[in-house]
């Protein structure tokens, strides 16, 4: 790599001379604009211009060896005398720090879909990591990718997937091809194979157009449910409803409360039910409408 104060060796070298005056007051002084250097000389005869140059070196630039990798292996560690990339005043050091980064995350290509298994999926970060969040029973691994830490996850990934490319083809990949997933966008509904599903914009219909229908199946619900679960009347109700206080008694289940008198509401333990036989119903919000409108 080549340091920044070696890169003007490589600069074509360039001198001009004008001549035609008689003195200037900046002669020899660093520093100045050409109107400054102009203005302060005395003219002679006409301006004259000459100008010499060094010979471009050849495109060989000075360089210092830079670790970029620990070592010659190539396995993806950078060189470990860089700690601190912020601090680091060597730019060779620095760059090349850089360079090891951005060869690490450059992308890397897809396995094969025919060698996938749960022995191959088990070490994949990113299914450990939607597993762990997934399953109740795992959601206590605080790291999904230690391997001391995701142990049973792993088991569990390898288990559930087979151990075999030929199988995990058989059970899943086979059965997303044939499976049929409805999609909608501006010009028509249409069944996409769960496969053809891996571009953004489709993934998006399918997803939005299954989240449509459910949230419509549980509005018609709830709207069938608001019309049957009207608030009943009870018989206590009825009964104690205009009394005076003197004749509004615990007795007939009645209490006077608020200036009337009302049906005496009983708080029994256990109970699942509702004593004053008054339905509520429960609205549901459509759980991943957020995560469309991202």
């Amino acid at each position: 790599l080549t340091d920044p104060n070696s890169v003007h060796a490589t600069v074509l070298d360039l001198t001009a001379t004008l001549g035609g005056m008689n003195s200037c007051t900046f002669n020899n002084n660093d520093g100045q604009t050409i109107g400054n250097l102009l203005s302060s000389c005395t003219k002679n005869v006409a301006y004259t211009l000459d100008g010499t140059h060094k010979k471009a070196p050849a495109h060989k630039y000075p360089t210092t060896l830079t670790n970029i990798f620990t070592d010659n292996n190539y396995l993806w560690k950078c060189d470990s005398s860089v700690t601190n990339p912020e601090t680091e005043k060597d730019y060779a050091k620095k760059l090349g720090h850089s360079i090891c980064n951005a060869l690490k995350n450059a992308a890397q290509p897809l396995p094969s879909t025919a060698d996938l298994s749960g022995a191959t999926l088990k070490g994949d970060g990113m299914l450990l990591n939607v597993l762990r969040n997934c399953l109740p029973e795992y959601r206590g691994i605080q790291n999904s990718q230690d391997t001391k830490d995701n142990s049973a996850l792993a088991k569990f990934t390898e288990k559930e997937y087979t151990d075999k490319a030929a199988t995990f083809t058989t059970q899943y990949l086979t059965n997303l091809k044939n499976n049929k997933a409805q999609a909608k966008d501006d010009k028509e509904t249409r069944p996409v194979s769960v496969t053809d599903t891996a571009d953004a914009k489709k993934l998006s219909e399918v997803l939005s157009y299954a989240e449509g229908e459910r949230n419509k199946k549980e509005l018609e619900a709830e709207k069938k449910d608001a019309a049957t679960s009207k608030p009943a009347v009870s018989k206590n109700e009825e009964k104690c409803k205009g009394k005076p206080q003197g004749e509004c008694k615990e007795e007939d289940g009645c209490e006077f409360k608020d200036g009337e008198c009302k049906a005496k509401v009983s708080t029994t333990k256990g109970s699942t039910g509702n004593i004053t036989e008054r339905n509520s119903v429960i609205i549901k919000a459509p759980i991943f409408l957020p995560y469309f409108l991202l």
